[in-house]
């Protein structure tokens, strides 16, 4: 499969993801905690997105340094709708952070980078160094926010 196609559906996850987590925010005004968490969340979100997005740049001027990947779009497909289900209802705090911890563990987090690796190893490298930190951060935060929220 193309990567640009794959690379155009991770943005489509990555925005959905951050506007996801700022619902959330919105959802507990009560509760500083996790306003002040999910809004992070958030723009690590929109972050992700930035970065998939200086992905589907690279590629695009010098297409022919990149090949095809071996990615099932429908895994994606299916995450996005996972994400609207959630968005469809009526969440606790807990469900919540279950969702978000459930969600960095799937696709979002790993493919873009598995993307690259398949279609330009340098590169790849390259990125791994520019994003590892922020993905092991991002899943670090999620795991003390749950330990720490406790109700």
């Amino acid at each position: 499969m193309n990567i640009l196609v794959v690379l155009k559906k991770l943005e489509e996850l990555e925005i959905a993801m951050s506007k996801t987590y700022q619902w959330i925010a919105q959802l507990f005004p009560q509760e500083r905690q996790v306003c002040d968490f999910f809004n992070n969340m958030a723009v690590d979100e929109y972050a992700h997105y930035e970065y998939v997005r200086y992905q589907s740049r690279m590629v695009r001027r010098a297409p022919k340094d990149y090949g095809e990947v071996n990615v099932d779009i429908a895994d994606i497909e299916r995450t996005l709708a996972e994400v609207a289900r959630f968005r469809a209802s009526n969440p606790t705090v807990k469900d919540a952070i279950r969702f978000a911890l459930h969600i960095e563990t799937e696709v979002t987090e790993r493919l873009a980078t598995t993307l690259m690796a398949q279609s330009n190893k340098e590169f790849a490298a390259f990125l791994n160094q520019l994003a590892g930190p922020m993905q092991q951060d991002h899943y670090k935060a999620l795991i003390t926010f749950a330990k720490s929220y406790g109700r």
